[in-house]
């Protein structure tokens, strides 16, 4: 099962060789994921799902809760 691009999903991209100047980059989706393409977490939920681990996995949220600032 192929990955989402990062057009395809809001994400939080941590800034990589910022040394002392950590920053991130929140990106929204720019398009519909292409043909059968499924985000990591939304592959990785679907799993515990099947193992019966859902709401160990997730902790009850939706990824859009998990991502929110605050939470």
């Amino acid at each position: 099962m192929p990955d989402t691009s990062d057009a395809e999903e809001s994400d939080i991209h941590p800034g990589e060789n910022a040394g002392p100047m950590a920053y991130g980059i929140v990106s929204s989706q720019a398009i519909e994921p292409l043909y059968e393409c499924r985000s990591i977490p939304n592959i990785c939920t679907e799993m515990s799902t099947r193992l019966g681990t859902e709401e160990a996995f997730t902790g009850g949220r939706t990824r859009p809760a998990a991502m929110s600032i605050g939470s």
